[in-house]
């Protein structure tokens, strides 16, 4: 692939709603003699790979010239989409508020800036939104100190008040954002431990005094920090269970509380991670409620003008219909809810579009099309900064498509990629004992020149995957994609598919009671 810039990669991610604002917005605008962004736009917009020799040769002028051009349409293009997602959430409503407050108050219109502050800190509070209700009531102080002395005097001891309310609520919250953003770190540097270290790190997070009893905590919204947090570290080390159980815990907080379930996406992301951890734990019965109350949940919002949610729902199916081993129907699942977030034009974030491109190539895989496979993987490797957005699904993709060029008996293929994919988990310090398993495998094939190994030549890599599937801390790594499986298959002489299908349900060995998980959660 070319080499890519952020311009280029800026308008990839557009989808097309928001470059039909973006064009609207520009029109209104430019002049009869400063539309050359807009021509620039379009151009870039029609490349499949940037290309920027093209682009310089199209719009002429120095290589100055031209890199002012680029950075003044992606300054245009960043402005025209905060304003086109401007009211997606409560946060950006009361940011806006407050900014458009201190413009007046700058103008001396102190009675409008307190009217649109009041009407932030009601959005706020419905919300949960600590640190913003604490900002707005802050500028009204300011306001009332500075402008107005004697509606000063007047209010003083409301504001003050208020201020006290929401300061209780800004500190607690405060006292746990550490926490979730420690979860956030060791998930996103991690994702799922591999060795005692990477553990230990996780295991630190759910024995903080805070994490050990959640409803302790007297703010909802700390409370729902928590459960979150305790949900995501028991997920990430492949406690199924008891994931699921604070995921359950943390949906039933959302509605139960009105100012919570007011902040209608931590009541729908709460459905959706517990539908994962349902899939997780291999419970379809399970996963089959929690799905059907998100996608109503997610509808409701589709409504509301907020629907972003329900095109993430609709992965969900495709994905346990994968790990269940159905994978034509995954295939026609995945199609479905394609066409139905085309036809929608709704544009999935950069992980779930990964996730798509990922759960595509190993349904094909499961059905035996290793081409299409092939085909699904590369889009997925082209895709923009892949490397830094899923980094251990990105290795994991890389390690199928070995798979792939093994069923295809592409020896030499796999030869020439093998230095390659190796030299990238190296570097990434991503070799682990599945991997090298692997590499094991992988490099005695190319040395025998064959793909067909006999039962005998497939038992001792059959054995270590099955050992390596009762390590917890290996199996986060399978269960994206279980290798242990499709060694199993092809040691047996049956179909992966088949594998599949007969072992889900079993589980991992790994869902510990919540008795059992005292000690660390």
């Amino acid at each position: 692939m070319k080499k890519s810039d952020k311009l280029f990669e800026l308008i990839r991610t557009m989808n097309r709603s928001e470059k039909r604002f973006f064009r609207l917005q520009s029109g209104i605008h430019a002049g009869q003699g400063n539309t050359r962004y807009l021509n620039l736009f379009d151009a870039v917009d029609a490349q499949d790979e940037y290309d920027e020799a093209s682009l310089r040769a199209q719009f002429g002028g120095d290589a100055v010239n031209f890199a002012a051009l680029k950075r003044y349409l992606y300054q245009s293009l960043l402005k025209a989409l905060f304003l086109f997602n401007l009211e997606d959430t409560p946060e950006a409503q009361v940011a806006m508020l407050n900014a458009q407050a201190a413009i007046l108050d700058k103008k001396g219109l102190t009675a409008q800036s307190m009217t649109l502050l009041k009407k932030a800190r009601g959005i706020a509070d419905r919300n949960q939104l600590a640190g913003r209700a604490l900002e707005s009531l802050l500028q009204s102080f300011s306001h009332l100190f500075s402008k107005d002395a004697v509606k000063f005097e007047q209010q003083l001891e409301e504001v003050l008040e208020q201020i006290s309310v929401n300061r209780d609520m800004f500190f607690e919250y405060i006292e746990t954002l550490p926490i979730i953003k420690r979860t956030y770190i060791a998930m996103t540097k991690l994702f799922h431990p591999r060795n005692a270290d990477e553990l230990a790190e996780y295991e630190s997070i759910m024995r903080h005094p805070m994490m050990q009893n959640p409803f302790g905590v007297s703010s909802v919204l700390g409370r729902r920090n928590m459960l979150l947090s305790l949900a995501t570290c028991h997920r990430m080390v492949n406690n199924t269970a008891a994931a699921l159980h604070y995921y359950e815990e943390l949906y039933h907080l959302s509605i139960n509380f009105p100012n919570l379930s007011r902040y209608r996406s931590t009541v729908s992301a709460a459905l959706y991670n517990t539908c994962l951890s349902c899939i997780e734990a291999e419970d379809a019965d399970k996963f089959a409620h929690y799905h059907a109350i998100l996608i109503d949940e997610c509808r409701s919002q589709i409504a509301q003008g907020h629907g972003s949610m329900y095109w993430v729902a609709l992965i969900l199916p495709p994905y346990l219909s994968s790990m269940r081993g159905e994978f034509e129907l995954a295939l026609e699942q995945l199609d479905t809810a394609s066409r139905e977030i085309e036809i929608a034009d709704r544009q999935l974030d950069s992980e779930n579009t990964l996730f798509i491109y990922h759960l595509r190539s190993c349904a094909y895989f499961g059905t035996g099309e290793y081409d299409k496979a092939i085909d699904s993987l590369n889009a997925y490797f082209s895709y923009p900064n892949v490397r830094q957005l899923s980094q251990q699904r990105y290795y994991g993709s890389r390690l199928l498509l070995l798979l792939l060029h093994f069923e295809m008996g592409n020896i030499d293929t796999l030869e020439s990629l093998l230095p390659s994919v190796w030299s990238q988990l190296q570097v990434r310090g991503q070799v682990y004992r599945l991997e090298d398993c692997l590499r094991r495998l992988f490099k005695h094939v190319i040395q025998l020149g064959r793909t067909n190994l006999s039962a005998a030549e497939w038992k001792p890599f059959h054995e270590e995957m099955q050992m390596l599937k009762r390590d917890r801390l290996e199996y986060g790594a399978i269960k994206r994609f279980d290798f242990a499986q499709w060694v199993r298959a092809k040691y047996e002489g049956r179909s992966w598919a088949e594998v599949v299908r007969e072992e889900f349900g079993r589980g991992c060995g790994f869902n510990d009671s919540l008795a059992e998980l005292a000690d660390v959660g």
